[in-house]
């Protein structure tokens, strides 16, 4: 009875410093996590002092940021506004007309009312969608070719060429030559551009002399005129010859009745291409200048430069602060 006894208090004793032993644990990590706890506080409160830090060192130099700022807008009005040459940019509207024959012209009529039906024809009534967008589209690659630009140069166009040989392509030094640089010369000063809600095609060309500007974007616009006028001739004139062929050769006389009267039609056409004014398209509006320069712009590029410049002036203030430079 004794043992037992004695055993029992030991195991008694035993199960209590376990316990303690828990509890004691179960503290220390209590207390470990109120430290991370602490300290990561502690890292939050740093970091704000440090933002607040580098809002106050900006602050403290608003002087100079503004000096930059103010600087830089004052010396890019003065170099835009009186040292760049400024540019004139002539525009022009073009509404392209598809040539169509008598028979063409049917075709089109029975394609649109059978579209309609099927609902696929509604592109084609739309003002700058169908057969009037893909002119616009061959207008725009004939206006930007290498062929046709050349011409307006090699052809003895005394603007264009007065413009490719005056022009100084890389800084102010040396001239354009080159027929490379002629081209790329006159594609930088030419673009357009096809409006296919209002159906229109818009023409540009940048000059620093204004009437020289409208002159060339006149040339551009008759000699696209013409170069359609002499290319749809050379297709009437095949298909005449090709039709006459057929008509000579074959016995049917109902064949050679319509073989005839599509030659009538290409005839027609010809005739037509020759003497229409606005063959190919319409001007909306002929070429014109504004008053006013195209570019430099200088309010809107001293206000540029005054962004530019105080935003530079806070990156190198702050880039010196983290390197440790600034006092």
């Amino acid at each position: 009875m004794g043992c037992d006894g004695t055993n029992g208090g030991q195991t008694a004793g035993n199960l209590k410093e376990r316990q303690e032993i828990a509890i004691l644990e179960q503290t220390e990590r209590i207390d470990g996590v109120a430290q991370s706890n602490a300290r990561l506080a502690e890292a939050r409160m740093s970091g704000q002092v440090a933002r607040l830090d580098y809002h106050g060192l900006l602050a403290a130099r608003w002087r100079t940021i503004a000096l930059c700022a103010v600087l830089s807008m004052v010396v890019t009005y003065l170099v835009a506004g009186f040292v760049l040459t400024p540019y004139y940019r002539a525009f022009a509207v073009l509404r392209p007309v598809a040539p169509q024959s008598s028979v063409g012209k049917l075709a089109g009529m029975g394609a649109a009312l059978g579209g309609l039906g099927m609902g696929g024809g509604l592109s084609a009534l739309l003002p700058g969608g169908g057969q009037q967008a893909d002119q616009a589209e061959e207008y725009m690659a004939i206006l930007q070719s290498y062929a046709f630009t050349m011409s307006l140069v090699d052809e003895g166009r005394p603007v264009a060429l007065e413009i490719a040989e005056r022009a100084r392509p890389w800084l102010g030094f040396g001239r354009a030559t080159d027929d490379w640089q002629r081209y790329k010369l006159m594609q930088a000063r030419f673009s357009c551009e096809y409006d296919r809600l209002a159906g229109n095609l818009n023409l540009y060309f940048l000059d620093a002399d204004p009437v020289i500007a409208r002159r060339t974007l006149s040339i551009y616009v008759s000699q696209l005129r013409e170069k359609l006028r002499a290319q749809d001739v050379r297709d009437a004139n095949e298909a005449i010859d090709s039709l006459t062929r057929e008509a000579q050769q074959t016995s049917d006389a109902v064949m050679r009745t319509e073989l005839y009267m599509l030659l009538a039609n290409q005839v027609e056409q010809k005739t037509t291409a020759q003497v229409k004014a606005d063959f190919a398209f319409t001007t909306i509006e002929p070429p014109v200048v504004p008053d006013k320069p195209f570019k430099p712009r200088a309010l809107l590029d001293a206000l540029v430069a005054a962004l530019v410049g105080g935003l530079l002036a806070a990156g190198v203030i702050t880039g010196a602060a983290l390197r440790g430079e600034m006092p």
